[in-house]
């Protein structure tokens, strides 16, 4: 039992004796052992004031219930997973509950718990006395005297508990607010001399005394910091916030050792775990100002080590929060250190999410890309700078810096493009950010970017006294102080002195060397190249390949005179994306179709390369070809084969040079070689999508005869793949009877991919040919004419033999419900005439086929009962493993309890009303031919005819959606009613 040389209690006792027997209750002592084992059970020390007055009396009822204080057995844990939070009493409000906690040092303190609010979890501690007796003496005297306004209430217990630490921080609250710093800061000062490690308290004091005497409140934060211990030993109403890092890290001069020490120390001594959302972010905020001091010495490698291990140690942190600011400035120093695939591999956790984060992150792959000349640099970094912007005209403009940046970089490579004048037009918007922020480093990275445009334009003078603007600024940047050396370099050379171009080159590359900037280092070892030093070159060359940068070693073996030099390293990494990017568009796991970005920028930066070499190169190309497609010749090539993917990249890298050369080449592969499977897909696919003019001439050559029909029939492919209008007549004419079979099928499917309704009557032509309807059905249906679906329909009816397949699936998926009972006649047909129109119901979508469909499942056909349970799934969106027993039992439970969700004569496509919004959903599909299927689809119902590459580059088809997006938002409701059949954007049925 706890003992006093005097009772603190007598004040109680005093107080009771005032009022009648009845407004106050004492309990009786506690029985033995009942304290022992109350303290048994819970898991923080006992206030020893708390436990002498359990001694005396085991609870209370104060104040006809007012103040009611709990027994032994009642003292419970605060919340379900706040176990060091104890509450010992209640009231007088409702809600008001009444806690001790551990402070973490074997002793308490006594306070309120604020239970958490609806829909969040946990609860919050305000700790308001270290001693019970001071507690229960100042909420007595607050319910005596009838205390109902905070402000009174906190008098009141400063009153009874004068030298509370905690009192006294609410107390200089309180003062901060009425704005009395001066009165705010006596008060703290007390409270840090009675609670020395008081970590808020001096935080507090710090801000008072901010902007009065820096140097007092520099040494106030970091006691504060010095006094924080993680995790918190209480969920503290107040918790620490990353206010205090940033405060701090301004407080510091760049790369200071000792804000670094005290950084380390903080991370690695104070920090054992982070269990809240706000203790994980200020971990964090720590450890990015900790690589922030390190980058500012240029310490690259030791920032990125920081960085890395704080990513590992946060995976194990309780709170289990994704580190992103860590992830972003990791990021940016992979980018600098050359490290992009690794930086856009932890950009990639990012992906998925939206507004400010999502845009810094396309921000840091727009650097990549720029970095790298990439294609679609242009347009990440525009969406990157859009995400950036305040919301409405009247918000805040919170992310002016990052948004700087990306209009920088931005305009840098729209100089490089040779577009001076959207350059200009990007650095005039970025300056009046630098205006705003008062920052003379934004200003001089804009004079360096201005001398460039000068530059660019042969004004040599100008340029100089841009640059020169720039080095008298105040900018405190070692990058661009050796960026400027460079550009000094530049204009010695300009006026002929290369002796001191040579000498400012070499210092830059030991700079750049010294700041762990190997990109930069080696576009300096370049400049040195240029002026006839050998090993600049291969120095050069090296830097690049370890970053994988095929602009960096074109442009490197173009100064050495030979631009082939590294076609074999162009290859080897252009087949290892090409390989990186069949995976990602195939979704195979762990990747997903955007997984494939990255790969094809790489690609096209391999692309550009080659295509600025000259037409020498495309023979070496050409061997290439012929050496890999022969050994796919003689194998069974799979995705996974080094072989292929090296034709990939050739066939790739070949398509991208537009010389008269390459058309030949390709030409040749096209039509003499004639590589089959995937292969002879990679080659055609790179055909379509090449910017060579000179193919389209060689392609119409070739349908002109010449050729067998194989050859003829790759060259109507690929035309018909380009959309070229110029193919048109000779593509109708070998829609013929006489032209091989082989050959009509691909004009007919050219003509209709084309779209030029002048070739609609030659299709119809070829309606009656059974083994060219399905072909000929669907490019009618593209060109908009209804007898592609008319004439299968009646080629069913008739039940002329044989019946193909797919003509019940044409049917059911373009026809209306006009068609239902014939599909229903052709579905009990055996062969694949049932087959092709047990599908087609299912993309009719027609609810009244649901029981048929389910019907189909007793049938013994291994193969009818897999499309009727496809076709199902295609109505009602509910899925059924058709490998496992009572297939048809499980459907007819399923229906019984969902079939009031559909309504008869409403068109039904994965259990949804179906709308063209339906078909737009299904191009994000990772199948290409399920892409492809969704488009003709959703052209032949609308009779828009917007692009859309279902094989090409995924930022390609992301365009090509959103384009569609765009179009069917600007769609009202009563255009396309959802539920209805269109034809051409006519209603049917």
């Amino acid at each position: 039992m706890y003992q006093t040389a005097a009772d603190p209690f007598h004040p109680l006792l005093r107080m009771i004796d005032r009022y009648r027997q009845d407004v106050h209750q004492l309990q009786p002592p506690s029985k033995a052992g009942a304290i022992d084992a109350m303290r048994g059970g819970i898991s923080i020390p006992l206030p020893p004031t708390l436990e002498g007055f359990l001694a005396r009396w085991n609870g209370a009822v104060l104040f006809r219930g007012a103040l009611r204080i709990r027994s032994t057995a009642q003292l419970a844990a605060a919340a379900e997973g706040v176990r060091n939070v104890i509450v010992f009493a209640d009231g007088p409000a409702p809600h008001d509950r009444w806690a001790f906690a551990s402070t973490g040092s074997n002793s308490v303190v006594i306070g309120r718990w604020h239970e958490a609010e609806e829909g969040q979890q946990g609860g919050r501690f305000e700790p308001l006395h270290d001693r019970f007796d001071r507690w229960l003496m100042a909420t007595i005297q607050i319910l005596d005297e009838n205390h109902r306004e905070p402000e009174s209430q906190l008098r009141a217990r400063l009153e009874v508990d004068p030298t509370g630490a905690y009192l006294l921080l609410a107390k200089a609250d309180e003062v901060m607010l009425q704005g009395n710093p001066d009165a705010a800061r006596e008060l703290l000062e007390k409270a840090t001399t009675l609670e020395p490690d008081f970590s808020l308290a001096w935080e507090r004091l710090g801000d008072t005394l901010i902007g009065h005497d820096d140097g007092q409140a520099r040494f106030a934060y970091l006691k504060a910091l010095r006094g924080l211990r993680l995790p918190a030993a209480f969920p503290s109403a107040t918790p620490a916030s990353t206010q205090l890092i940033r405060v701090l890290s301004r407080l510091f001069p760049p790369g200071d050792d000792g804000w670094e020490r005290e950084l380390r120390h903080f991370t690695q001594e104070s920090v054992q775990d982070a269990c809240t959302e706000g203790e994980a972010q200020l971990v964090e905020a720590a450890v990015v100002a900790l690589a922030n001091v390190l980058l500012a010495r240029g310490e690259r490698p030791s920032a990125r080590d920081i960085l890395v291990e704080h990513i590992d140690r946060a995976h194990a942190f309780a709170i289990g929060l994704l580190p992103i600011e860590t992830i972003l400035k990791l990021a940016e120093v992979e980018i600098e250190l050359g490290f992009h695939d690794q930086a856009e591999r932890r950009l990639r956790l990012l992906r998925d999410h939206s507004g400010t984060v999502y845009a810094r992150t396309r921000l840091l792959m727009g650097w990549i890309a720029a970095c790298r000349q990439e294609p679609w640099a242009e347009s990440i970094l525009e969406e990157a700078i859009a995400g950036l912007e305040p919301n409405s005209p009247n918000a805040p403009d919170l992310h002016m810096g990052p948004r700087f940046r990306g209009m920088v970089m931005l305009a840098e490579r729209q100089l490089l493009l040779g577009h001076v004048k959207a350059s200009r037009e990007l650095s005039e918007a970025a300056r009046q950010i630098a205006i705003r922020l008062r920052d003379e480093a934004l200003h001089a990275r804009l004079d360096l970017l201005e001398g460039d445009q000068h530059r660019h334009e042969d004004n040599m003078v100008e340029a100089e006294a841009a640059w020169r603007r720039a080095q008298q600024r105040n900018h405190g940047s070692a990058q661009l102080k050796v960026r400027l050396l460079l550009r000094r370099g530049d204009l010695f050379r300009a006026t002929g002195d290369h002796q001191s171009a040579s000498e400012d080159y070499l210092q830059a590359t030991r700079d750049f060397n010294a700041l762990h900037l190997p990109i930069r280092e080696a576009w300096a070892h370049l400049r040195l190249a240029q002026m006839g030093r050998r090993e600049s070159a291969e120095q050069a060359r090296n830097l690049f390949k370890t970053a994988d940068l095929a602009a960096g070693v074109a442009a490197t073996d173009a100064i050495s005179g030979n631009p082939a030099l590294s076609l074999e390293w162009h290859l080897e990494r252009s087949g290892e994306h090409a390989r990186d990017r069949s995976n990602a568009q195939r979704a195979r796991p762990p990747l997903t179709r955007a997984d494939a970005d990255r790969p094809e920028r790489r690609l096209g930066a391999h692309r550009i390369a080659i295509s600025a070499c000259g037409p020498q190169i495309v023979h070496t190309l050409d061997k290439y070809l012929d050496t890999c497609g022969r050994s796919l010749d003689v194998a069974t090539p799979r995705v996974t084969d080094p072989n292929l993917a090296r034709y990939l990249a050739a066939a790739d890298l070949l398509a991208a040079h537009q010389s008269f050369e390459a058309a030949e080449i390709m030409l040749r592969h096209l039509l003499e070689r004639r590589p089959t499977g995937m292969a002879g897909q990679a080659l055609v696919g790179a055909m379509a999508r090449s910017p060579n003019a000179a193919l389209v001439d060689g392609l119409l050559q070739a349908l002109d005869g010449g050729f067998d029909p194989s050859g003829m029939a790759s060259a109507a492919e690929v035309l018909g793949l380009r959309r070229e209008p110029v193919a048109v007549p000779i593509l109708r004419k070998l829609t013929g009877p006489k032209t091989a079979l082989r050959v009509r099928k691909a004009a007919i499917t050219a003509l209709g991919r084309i779209g030029d309704q002048s070739a609609i009557d030659e299709l119809i032509d070829a309606l009656a040919e059974s083994n060219l309807a399905e072909e000929t059905s669907v490019a009618l249906l593209l060109l908009g004419e209804w007898q592609g679906v008319d004439a299968q329909a009646q080629a069913l009816a008739a039940r002329t033999e044989p019946i193909s397949q797919s003509l019940g699936e044409i049917v059911g998926r373009y026809g209306g419900p006009s068609y239902l009972l014939l599909l229903f006649r052709i579905a009990e047909m055996e062969g694949p005439a049932g087959i092709g129109a047990i599908h087609g119901l299912g993309y009719l979508g027609e609810a009244r086929a649901v029981p048929r469909l389910i019907d189909a499942l007793a049938s013994r056909n291994i193969t009818r009962c897999q499309m009727a349970n496809a076709a199902l799934e295609i109505i009602t969106g509910h899925h059924e493993d058709p490998e496992e027993s009572l297939l048809r039992n499980r459907w007819i439970e399923w229906w019984e309890k969902n079939s009031g969700n559909f309504q008869e004569g409403c068109r039904y496509r994965h259990g949804e009303p179906m709308d063209p919004g339906t078909l737009l959903k299904r191009m994000w599909h990772d199948d290409p031919l399920v892409r492809r299927a969704a488009y003709d689809e959703l052209v032949i119902s609308t009779g828009v005819h917007l692009p859309f590459d279902a094989e090409g580059p995924y930022r390609v088809q992301m365009n090509h959606i959103q384009a569609w997006t765009e179009w069917w938002n600007a769609q009202t409701s009563d255009v396309f009613p959802a539920g209805r059949w269109w034809f051409h954007g006519e209603p049917i049925g």
